[in-house]
């Protein structure tokens, strides 16, 4: 396993489950959003690397998948948060090859200081990955 594979993963894990629902931003992907569109912006934050046990070479992954959810503004925050769950409810409690994730939360970003008609809430799912 390695923060390669384990994004891979995750990537094609949501990216089956979140079809149909919404245009994704994937990491280092060209994505031209409308001004007024909703769509998700797919992450992952990685924690140190640390051994699994000691005197092995296994090792221990962690962090957060971060799923920005973006719905137009001034029309509550409603919509915001029901793309954030949905990707949470997609992502966590996952047994996934060798990768765990648990439950998320969503995070209230607000108004998307790049774009003023976007309204901003993010999903947070912890996960861990041991090899």
């Amino acid at each position: 396993m390695s923060h390669e594979t384990i994004m891979t993963d995750l990537m094609s894990d949501f990216n089956t489950k979140w079809a149909g629902f919404t245009p994704v931003e994937w990491p280092n992907t060209p994505f031209l959003a409308g001004s007024e569109e909703e769509y998700v912006r797919f992450g992952i934050i990685f924690f140190d690397t640390e051994n699994a046990v000691v005197g092995t070479a296994r090792q221990k992954y962690s962090g957060n998948v971060i799923i920005t959810a973006f719905a137009e503004i001034n029309k509550g925050s409603a919509q915001a948060f029901s793309l954030a769950q949905k990707a949470i409810d997609f992502m966590q409690n996952l047994s996934l090859n060798a990768i765990f994730t648990y439950a998320g939360t969503t995070v209230v970003v607000g108004p998307d200081p790049e774009n003023s008609n976007l309204y901003v809430v993010n999903a947070k799912i912890p996960f861990e990955s041991v090899n």
